[in-house]
């Protein structure tokens, strides 16, 4: 049978298309099923990878709230005696009879033993202290971070929750002679040290007109600090001379022993903190000095250079300020100001910070200032490096004067 033209090209299209149907049966469907499988796996793969970055990103945020929380618990507990260090007491306590100028002799020190601290409410039970709340937020943060420690860290809680209230004490008696407003000044002194004592008991005997004498109980208190933290406490000049060459001579004439130049020293309206990226503590810390409380302060964790915006402006004689990192600022109401007096007749900011430890420390600040006030603006930098600064002022307006120790 012999084809025609037409049917040979239509028998030869045929062919050709049975030859396609055998291919897309035997390998594009073969190709497209693994396809799909691999698009299905891909998808798994992507909502696995969004995941673990928003678990990443959460554990970030909750690296810095743990930094934050370490460095408002390490500031409270500060405030305390980090140990028993008798001689540094009896040192200090030295110290604030000269400056008061009364005559006073230690009698003894009973202690230190580990007592228990009742707590006084005045009817408000539901009012909690600040370092309460902030260790129980501690732990809180604790257990985000470690799910899998869930019942150990119940555990810990439970157990400093049964000890927070014993802490190592120690009692000193003082006798004392002098005029009562050299006594007046003395209890200042006391209520004004850096860390934190209690007058348990005060007699008070009127020897003349102008004398009085008595006994003085003060009660010491210490709890160990979370991280290891150097103070003027707990740092000790042994090559300084100390105390008298006749212990049993009441004399009033300073010894020496203290501060030099008490009087000529700054008065700092602001300090700011910088750190290393590796720290236990956030890498930038802002605030007012003698705020105990850290409500004016502001932080950031930057593994890079950090800027900060610091404001100061006037207003009929009254002085503002502002500030700012890119985590927070202060106030919320960043259109608002907030009114502070000056210590001094300058506006001073002291920053402490630390050289660096390694080629890969990239941590720092840059301080942009905007002083729009008829005050000068002295800043101090005190530990810094040499060869790469952590700390630079950048963009700065106004009076403004850095000095770097």
């Amino acid at each position: 049978m012999k084809l025609s033209k037409r049917e040979k090209h239509l028998l030869i299209i045929l062919l050709f298309t049975i030859l396609i149907a055998i291919y897309y049966k035997i390998v594009i469907s073969d190709q497209l099923k693994k396809i799909n499988d691999l698009e299905q796996t891909a998808k798994i793969y992507r909502t696995k990878v969004k995941n673990v970055k928003i678990e990443l990103e959460n554990e970030v945020n909750q690296d810095v709230e743990y930094k934050i929380l370490n460095e408002k618990i390490i500031n409270l507990s500060s405030m305390l005696l980090p140990e028993m260090f008798q001689e540094k007491i009896i040192i200090s306590i030295d110290e604030m009879i000269k400056k008061s100028n009364i005559s006073g002799n230690i009698l003894n020190f009973s202690g230190p033993n580990i007592d228990t601290v009742s707590e006084e409410r005045e009817n408000r039970e539901d009012e909690e202290y600040l370092i309460k709340k902030l260790v129980e937020e501690y732990y809180d943060l604790s257990k985000k971070i470690n799910k899998n420690r869930k019942e150990e860290n119940e555990n810990t809680k439970a157990d400093v929750e049964t000890k927070e209230n014993r802490v190592e004490k120690m009692t000193m008696d003082i006798f004392y002679t002098g005029r009562y407003e050299n006594l007046v000044k003395f209890i200042d002194l006391i209520q004004n040290y850096d860390k934190k004592l209690l007058i348990k008991n005060l007699n008070i005997i009127r020897n003349s007109d102008n004398e009085i004498s008595g006994n003085i109980k003060i009660d010491f208190f210490a709890v160990p600090l979370l991280n290891l933290v150097y103070d003027d406490f707990t740092v000790w000049n042994f090559e300084d001379n100390y105390g008298k060459q006749n212990p049993f001579y009441s004399s009033k004439v300073n010894t020496g022993i203290g501060k030099a130049n008490e009087s000529n020293e700054i008065s700092y309206d602001f300090a700011m903190n910088v750190k290393p990226y590796n720290s236990d503590l956030p890498t930038v810390t802002l605030g007012k000095t003698n705020d105990s409380q850290r409500k004016t302060y502001v932080y950031a964790d930057n593994p890079l250079v950090e800027d900060v915006e610091i404001y100061f402006s006037e207003s009929e004689g009254k002085y503002f300020f502002k500030y700012k990192t890119n985590r927070d600022k202060y106030p919320n109401d960043f259109n608002k100001w907030v009114e502070f007096i000056p210590l001094s007749n300058s506006i001073n900011i002291i920053i402490y910070t630390h050289k660096r430890n390694s080629e890969n420390d990239m941590s720092g600040v840059n301080i942009k200032l905007y002083n729009e006030t008829d005050k000068r603006v002295f800043i101090r930098i005190t530990g810094d490096d040499l060869y790469r600064p952590r700390v630079n002022v950048v963009g700065e307006s106004g009076l403004v004067d850095v000095v770097r120790d």
